[in-house]
This record gives C-alpha cells, sequence and structure tokens, in this order.
C-alpha cells in the first residue's frame, strides 16, 4: 500500500522516486554497519538501476571520516529493474566496517538509470522533495537533525 507521500510523488514529474524511509543497521558482532532504503520507482519510466550515495555520521554529528579522505561517502548500487510504480527496500550489509560509532546515516545524492538508458543525477537540494524525512535516521527510529 503506498502512502500518501507515495502518491503525491508519483503525480509530480519532477519526482522521479520517493524515498519513504532510510537509515543505518545496528552493529553486528564484528561492528560492521549496513545501510538500507525503502523507495519507489514514481516515475512513468522503468528503472534499471538506482545507486545511492550514502554518508555516515557519529553521535556528535561528526561525519564519518576516512584515514586517507576528508569524507567518505559510500555508492550503493542497487542493479534490479524495477518498473513504474514498484517499489523495493535493498538492504547493504558491511557498509562501514569495524565501527561501532555510527549513529545514523543519510542519502546525500541518488544516479537513477532508465530502461532508455537515460541517466538521472538527483543532487542533495533536489532530494528534500523526494524524502519523506531528511533527517540523519537508523533503522531502529532514532533520527539526528544534524
Amino acid at each position: 500500500m503506498q502512502s500518501q507521500f507515495e502518491v503525491e510523488a508519483q503525480s509530480n514529474p519532477d519526482v522521479p522516486i520517493a524515498i519513504t524511509n532510510y537509515g543505518t543497521t545496528l552493529p553486528d558482532s564484528k561492528g560492521n554497519v549496513g545501510f538500507r532504503v525503502y523507495f519507489r520507482n514514481t516515475s512513468p519510466l522503468d528503472v534499471t538501476s538506482v545507486r545511492f550515495n550514502v554518508q555516515a555520521y557519529e553521535l556528535s554529528g561528526r561525519e564519518q571520516v576516512g584515514i586517507s579522505a576528508p569524507k567518505v561517502e559510500k555508492h550503493l548500487q542497487f542493479n534490479q529493474p524495477l518498473p513504474s510504480g514498484q517499489g523495493a527496500h535493498p538492504l547493504w550489509r558491511g557498509v562501514w566496517q569495524g565501527n561501532d560509532n555510527i549513529a545514523c546515516g543519510r542519502v546525500s545524492s541518488v544516479d537513477v538509470t532508465y530502461s532508455d538508458g537515460v541517466k538521472v543525477h538527483i543532487p542533495q537540494d533536489a532530494l528534500s522533495k523526494m524524502i519523506y524525512n531528511n533527517n540523519c535516521l537508523n533503522l531502529e527510529g532514532d533520527e539526528y537533525a544534524f
């Protein structure tokens, strides 16, 4: 069943996907943290792949950083056909490895490829009308406004 947010997104041609929820998983026994996205293809075209670019944050609000880079953005690829109007909720396990300091994650941009070969990049500022809640989230229901 579609939420009101998804119904409205599907009637808006400027909204190619509707992201209803996303977030980090709890760390597993090795401290590995995953990420899940709940989304729907609201465009009239079938999708062939979606890349979610995500960033993790610690409880302090500090972005999770890497050893050799000031910012570590992860690129999570969904490579399954998704017909118009259909939804998916892929889970990527072990996105951040050996780090149990991660409190939440945020989708920073999205790249969509359609069945006709057209590719669309959706930057962070345009995502605000495509994401139901754009706070930093985890799948336990916690949200942070940083």
